[in-house]
């Protein structure tokens, strides 16, 4: 687990307790509303909306549920028959909850669903058809156990100058054929904060040139919009498929945290578009053969990056090459931190640094503890805009038959050796016994580093790369079982 007084302090907000009591407002669909939640952090995810109410109130058709909304009082949870809705706009003051008397039988298929105020909830509706979801200057908002299959605009988005503490949990997200975000995490001016997204299900994104990523977190435009601090938190969730663009998640303001996600067959990549101090950690990103699968890009200033395992038919890490700050701009990269990851490339170089066309190299980078390996072109691709004041350190480079290695073997920095790997039961390639990687790390990033990407305790010296050897651990590729509506 990463030490949070190393780069990013404020990302215990992580662990906030997120529900309470709310209230908001539903704008051309259906409105949504909150009743008092169980509390829960970021590692207990699973738990449910409170189904406790003050009132139940059955709704049956749209002239029910236009009346029941504008009959609403602080408590109720509006409990949707089976059947499809469409919805004209309401107003409710007071926690309210509206969700499906039976699970994802409820079908909303027509207009936005907007909530606004404080703790509303939707719980296990459909949204399909012109339907979609939208959290306008909402707190402590819940958006949980639902299933989108929206055909135009967004999913979910958020706006307005005054989101807060919002989440969005075991939903289920696709095919999605339009170009359009799954969730898209903006704002006003000002950035929506401490957004929770986890345990969904996002898959089969229909693909496009721009525009279409599957969660975007900020990107409100300008140089101070794109470093606004957000301090979201992405984790928990499975992605396939989801090929939309060549930023599958991309992230546009400072301070967020993407971990223990599991990405498969995805032809994009989590890309540090703009924005500083980003944590990525503890994520599976599995290629499968696909063209453009690509695992991690990066810009900006102060990112975290370890315990990720990539194995990927394009770049596993971009660290790119950049610009002086400006609109539009690609920012120049500063104090990148790149510990413990395991970097498979299967049809081109593993790690590129310094690439991307633009001037300026990264500065003062740390590269350690990391295994690359390539069976394409050098394994370590150095860009024209080479790194400056870099630190490397006991990192592991394997080029495959066909590929070299890219950099000179140097003590203590770069080791040109077969780690010696072997694919365990999960798909994962782990040092085998005799490999050198085990237990040859560096010792100076321990206090980041504590746990491999299974959960697995680093040993004193460290393992190079995203696995432990060992067996065991809290985590691992998630199931299709261990996310979206149905999963515990």
């Amino acid at each position: 687990m990463l030490k949070r007084s190393f780069l990013i302090p404020h990302q215990l907000r992580a662990y906030r307790k997120l529900f309470i009591p709310f209230t908001f407002i539903v704008v051309a669909t259906v409105a949504l509303a909150g009743c008092a939640g169980t509390t829960t952090t970021s590692q207990n995810a699973s738990t449910q909306a409170s189904t406790s109410c003050t009132r139940s109130v059955p709704v049956s058709g749209d002239a029910a549920l236009a009346a029941a909304t504008s009959a609403a009082q602080a408590g109720d949870c509006l409990l949707l028959s089976n059947g499809t809705y469409k919805a004209s706009s309401f107003t409710i003051s007071g926690p309210v909850q509206i969700s499906a008397q039976n699970p994802l039988k409820a079908v909303i298929s027509a207009g936005t669903m907007t909530l606004t105020g404080s703790h509303k909830v939707i719980q296990g509706l459909t949204f399909t058809g012109t339907a979609n979801v939208a959290l306008n200057d909402c707190v402590n908002c819940r958006v949980t156990r639902s299933f989108f299959k929206n055909t135009k605009g967004d999913a979910i988005h958020l706006s307005g100058n005054n989101d807060d503490a919002n989440r969005i949990d075991h939903n289920e997200f696709g095919p999605m054929p339009q170009k359009a975000h799954y969730i898209d995490v903006g704002g006003g001016t000002v950035l929506a904060k401490n957004t929770q997204i986890d345990h969904n299900y996002f898959h089969d994104h229909a693909r496009y040139v721009n525009g279409a990523d599957t969660i975007t977190l900020g990107g409100v435009g300008g140089v101070s919009g794109d470093i606004q601090n957000a301090h979201s938190i992405i984790e928990f969730n499975l992605f396939v498929r989801c090929n939309g663009e060549n930023e599958m998640i991309e992230n546009k303001s400072s301070g967020n945290i993407i971990r223990y996600n599991t990405v498969l067959e995805t032809n994009g990549a989590i890309s540090l578009r703009a924005g500083n101090n980003v944590s990525v950690y503890g994520n599976f990103v599995f290629g499968k053969g696909v063209a453009g699968s690509g695992g991690i890009r990066m810009w900006g200033d102060n990112h975290l990056i370890y315990d990720n395992y990539i194995d990927v038919q394009s770049f596993s890490i971009f660290v790119g090459a950049g610009d002086a700050a400006a609109p539009g701009a690609h920012f120049a990269l500063h104090n990148p931190h790149i510990f413990n990851n395991t970097f498979i490339s299967e049809g081109e170089s593993a790690v590129n640094l310094g690439v991307g066309g633009h001037k300026i190299g990264p500065d003062n980078m740390i590269f350690a503890n990391n295994i690359a390996q390539s069976s394409h072109g050098p394994v370590i691709r150095l860009g024209p805009a080479a790194p400056t004041n870099p630190t490397y350190a006991n990192n592991i480079v394997n080029p495959l038959p066909g590929a070299t290695a890219g950099i000179t073997a140097t003590a203590g920095q770069w080791q040109v050796v077969d780690p010696k790997l072997t694919h365990d039961a999960v798909g994962v390639s782990e040092p085998a016994s005799g490999s050198p990687a085990i237990q040859a790390g560096s010792n100076a990033y321990a206090s980041v580093v504590t746990e491999d990407i299974f959960g697995r305790t680093r040993t004193s010296p460290p393992d190079i790369g995203a696995v432990q050897s060992g067996s065991g651990g809290a985590r691992h590729p998630l199931a299709l079982a261990e996310v979206g509506p149905t999963a515990p």
